[in-house]
């Protein structure tokens, strides 16, 4: 018998968005870039998986939206998405729109702890994973049985196995989170806390993967 039966589980399906369609190494966080969905072939493959009875989330940026009404869009079968602005990439602030090598001179005591660190106007590392952090407990809580699709970003989801698996948050983000990438989390849900479990992380099916 399961060390968890008796508790309601709740399965997330952590989904990173396709690429950004801007140039490669450009700081995105909050900001409001497209999607390149010019990779058909991985998004019918991961449209294929996706359960349909599963609630759909997505956070409130474009690019996590846009995957997700392209997911659909091969896969008729899956319901509309609810937005969820907690599940935002972290805010880099006036970093947002230039390159690291850009923003490395500028701020070179950022680097003595980039977790807790904050970019000017933005959020650190560390504020952003609590604030995933608790929506997830919440959401999890309210859910208490099912299962949940959630397209959102690396930093999301870097948080989410962070609390899977009850990691430091420099820890967390050592995780490769791709394009396209499927990353899979049981909750364990019971009356006073929350078991958790991880199935699979960074599963690729993107054409290069």
């Amino acid at each position: 018998m399961s060390e968890f039966a008796g508790e309601g589980v709740v399965q997330w399906w952590w989904i990173r968005h396709a690429p950004s369609a801007s140039p490669a190494n450009i700081i995105h966080g909050r900001d409001d870039v497209s999607a390149d969905l010019t990779d058909t072939d991985a998004l019918k493959r991961l449209a294929s998986v996706l359960p349909a009875g599963a609630k759909m989330l997505t956070s409130e940026l474009a690019r996590a939206r846009q995957t997700y009404d392209a997911l659909r869009y091969l896969n008729p079968a899956l319901p509309a998405a609810v937005a969820e602005p907690a599940f935002g990439e972290q805010d880099f602030g006036a970093w947002t729109g230039r390159t690291w090598s850009e923003v490395a001179p500028l701020a070179p005591q950022f680097w003595d702890d980039p977790i807790e660190n904050a970019p000017p106007d933005g959020e650190s590392y560390a504020v952003m994973c609590r604030r995933v952090l608790r929506r997830i407990l919440t959401i999890s809580q309210a859910q208490g049985n099912g299962t949940i699709v959630s397209v959102a970003h690396a930093g999301t989801i870097r948080a989410a196995l962070a609390l899977a698996l009850d990691l430091d948050f420099a820890a967390s983000i050592r995780f490769e989170i791709d394009p396209l990438s499927l990353t899979r989390i049981d909750a364990f849900v019971g009356d006073e806390d929350i078991a958790w479990r991880v199935q699979s992380v960074n599963v690729g099916f993107a054409s290069d993967s």
